[in-house]
Formats: C-alpha cells, structure tokens, sequence
C-alpha cells in the first residue's frame, strides 16, 4: 500500500510538475507579449509625437504663408494703386497739355488768318496798285 500511495504521489507530483511547467510556459509567453505590446506601443507612441510636431512644423509654415501672403497681396495692391494714381496724373497732364495746345492752336489759327488775311489783302493792294 506504501507503494501504491507512493506510486500515486508520484504521479500527482509529475503531473503537478508538467501543469507547473506549462502554466510557468504559458506565464513566460504571456510576458513575451506583454513586452512586445509595450515596445509596439512605445514605438506608436513615439511616432505620433513626431507626427503632432511635424503637424505643428507644417501649421506654422502654412501660417506663415499666409501671412506672407497677404503681406505680399497688400504689397500688390499698393503698388497696383500707386501705378493707378501715376496714369490718373499722366491723364490730367496730357489732357491739360491738350486742352492748352488746342486754346494756343486756336489762336495760332487765329493769327494765321490774320497772316493770311492780310497777306490777300496785301496781295489785292498790289494788284491794285499794279505791282503784284
């Protein structure tokens, strides 16, 4: 009986033993994954910082272009107006020059038929007085 109570502890403790060894296997397995999941999310972790900064990186560029653009708009624009005020002045001058050379034209037509005039009326004197 001592050795069938013996053979009996015996094959309680060995297989005691092997649900030990897989359950310390499965314990061991569990903990590989488990750092597996830790380094995976480390390495999410880290990738999306760098993508929060990079986003970060790219709204700063984007509103700095928009400043600068708008900068540069308003830089367009005031040379545009400047340009416009340059050709309102040019017109004003060239249609005072016009108005002026046609008020002096007008009295050079006025003076050359008072020429003429006088020329024809200098013309007829000498035919009368029969020089001419």
């Amino acid at each position: 009986m001592a050795d069938e109570v013996r053979g009996t502890l015996c094959a309680d403790i060995a297989k005691l033993t092997e649900e030990l060894v897989t359950v310390k296997l499965q314990r061991a397995l569990d903990e590989s994954d488990k750092e597996a999941l830790r380094q995976r999310l480390r390495a999410s972790t880290e990738k999306q910082r760098q993508l929060a900064v990079r986003m970060t990186e790219l709204e700063v560029q984007l509103s700095e272009r928009d400043e600068t653009g708008a900068e540069t708009e308003e830089a367009i624009a005031g040379a545009f107006r400047e340009v416009m005020q340059l050709q309102e002045k040019k017109v004003r001058e060239l249609e005072a020059a016009l108005a002026e050379a046609q008020q002096g034209g007008r009295a050079r037509v006025g003076m050359l038929h008072g020429v003429v005039g006088f020329t024809r009326a200098a013309s007829r004197t000498k035919s009368l007085w029969g020089l001419g």
